[in-house]
């Protein structure tokens, strides 16, 4: 099957009292606008050309919306076997009074910039328009864990998330099942997921248990 190169997707700011900035209707209009741009993009660019540089297959973006800049700016991107998953925030205080068409045009240098930055830490230059890639070298995809139980650095040091798919895997079940595996894990637990693999009728990802800190003896 063929997965779409890019995913966009964005959340509101979070304060520790877990107070969002911005109100469900503004977020439900984000979830619209960047679901056109990122069609937009799709068509615009040829991002898989670009991927497939570094045996890549995937960008998830994750952007973090902000009213006023809290704290350090997120300029992460991390890497998740073939997938790439950056995680970027920005600061808009007049998302709220924004058009859907309004927020497509706001968010669109900030997903390019954030791509730029994808291109610039993981050796793929610049993100070519579609028609202008026939100069890049594709290397063969990063190779998936093909061991039913997959470990990190010593067995039993990961644990296997395993969601099946008994009519296929569509573009669409994809999105849905990463949702949902958000939700489950926390920030910090889903950061350290180190493979995710698609086969045609399931989907698995390799989870790191957060390894805290032994106490001294005295």
């Amino acid at each position: 099957m063929t997965i779409a190169w890019l995913r966009l997707a964005g959340g509101p700011y979070n304060s520790p009292s877990r107070e969002r900035d911005f109100s469900g209707q503004v977020v439900d209009k984000t979830w619209e606008a960047l679901g056109r741009l990122e069609a937009k993009l799709l068509n615009e660019y040829d991002g898989a050309a670009w991927l497939a540089q570094r045996g890549y297959e995937r960008v998830a973006l994750h952007i973090e919306y902000q009213a006023k800049k809290r704290g350090r700016q997120r300029r992460a991107v991390p890497v998740i076997g073939r997938l790439l998953s950056p995680d970027f925030s920005v600061v808009c205080p007049d998302l709220a009074g924004m058009t859907v068409d309004e927020m497509v045009e706001f968010f669109e240098p900030v997903v390019l910039d954030a791509l730029s930055v994808v291109g610039e830490r993981k050796e793929l230059g610049p993100l070519p328009p579609v028609g202008h890639c026939g100069h890049l070298v594709r290397v063969p995809l990063i190779p998936l864990i093909e061991d039913p139980s997959p470990y990190d650095e010593e067995p039993g040091d990961c644990f296997v998330i395993t969601r099946m798919a008994p009519s296929g895997v569509t573009p669409a079940l994809i999105e849905r099942y990463e949702a949902d595996f958000q939700r489950l894990l926390s920030e910090e637990a889903f950061g350290q997921v180190i493979e995710a693999e698609t086969a045609e009728d399931a989907l698995r990802w390799v989870v790191r248990p957060l390894r805290k800190a032994r106490r001294h003896r005295d």
